[in-house]
């Protein structure tokens, strides 16, 4: 009975030492997480291929550096912060395809669903399905790696005009546990959270063009660029737990009879990665962040509370175990 007990103890503090590592890197290392799929290319939806396979795509690694804008409810545009506009003080490039990053030490942050469009040398190019991540008013957007996440299917701005009809779409915005057994046909179930009618897509265009009309900016007029565009009757929600994945589609509703098609998507899996405010290492860009005590994950404050205030206990000698059996 002893040694069950001990054996018990020791499952444990390995269980809380492997959710709030300070040293371990993001959970992509980690044997415990589920599997995140790796894509390679961003898939464009365009007028020729609707129910087919995607024809046209780009390297991911080719957007990975293109500039990320937010614009605001009340009209105010800001560049989310990066290696470029940022690296004196320490700011990665936080966009991904794949994954969000939720450090073990922070609480969740909030989402709402967005709008994203793709501009090139001024001229609209793709729509995006989007979402809005951040703690409250835009606060932290750009949280270190993985912290803004991309759509990987786009939809072609023409396709989107051909019909001429925005409340065709829908925004849809679910979650799913990569853990269980949540599938259907070999397909994963997504619990819907919240949606939006496509009228809002339409908006969010508008907003924008008349936005960079008003901007003038040489800067936003040259190369690529991605606007995440706020929505006004976007709901906000806490980011679901870690080993979750978030997804976020732009549906085409279709006629009586046939099924929704899908020509955009947003869906990358929530993991935990490690606690930056533990990090001898951390930028002087994020100290704000990690530092906010109004920001911490109370469950890993309790934890670093409870661990820095152990004492060591003393190793006993086999000998001394035997006598206490």
């Amino acid at each position: 009975m002893v040694f069950r007990t001990i054996f018990l103890l020791l499952l444990a503090t390995i269980d809380l030492a492997d959710a709030f590592s300070a040293g371990g890197g993001p959970t992509g290392n980690n044997p415990n997480e589920p599997e995140v799929v790796t894509r390679n290319f961003v898939e464009i939806t365009n007028l020729n291929d609707v129910g087919q396979t995607h024809k046209e795509s780009l390297p991911a690694s080719f957007i990975e550096r293109w500039p990320n804008w937010f614009l605001e409810s009340d009209g105010r545009l800001s560049r989310i912060p990066d290696a470029e506009t940022g690296g004196a003080t320490g700011y990665v490039t936080p966009t991904s395809i794949e994954q969000i990053f939720q450090p073990v030490d922070l609480k969740r942050p909030e989402i709402k669903l967005a709008v994203g469009i793709h501009f090139r040398s001024g001229v609209i190019r793709h729509v995006l399905p989007a979402l809005d991540i951040s703690y409250g008013n835009g606060l932290h957007r750009n949280r270190g790696l993985c912290s803004v996440p991309l759509a990987y299917n786009w939809v072609d701005f023409g396709f989107l005009t051909s019909l001429g009809d925005y409340n065709r779409y829908q925004l849809k915005l679910s979650s799913t546990d990569r853990q269980s057994d949540n599938q259907q046909g070999g397909e994963k179930i997504w619990d819907e959270i919240s949606s939006l009618p496509g009228n809002e897509i339409k908006k969010a265009i508008e907003r924008a063009i008349i936005c960079l009309a008003e901007e003038g900016s040489n800067e936003l007029g040259i190369g690529s660029h991605i606007i995440h565009v706020a929505l006004e009757d976007a709901n906000i929600f806490e980011m679901p737990k870690p080993k979750n994945s978030v997804r976020v589609a732009m549906v085409e509703i279709a006629d009586e009879g046939e099924e929704d098609v899908e020509v955009g998507i947003l869906e990358v899996a929530i993991a935990n990665t490690m606690a930056g405010s533990e990090s001898e290492y951390l930028p002087k860009a994020y100290k704000p962040l990690f530092f906010d005590e109004s920001l911490r994950n109370p469950l890993y404050a309790k934890f670093k509370k409870k661990k820095d205030g152990r004492v060591p206990e003393k190793v006993k000698k086999p000998e001394e175990v035997k006598k206490e059996l």
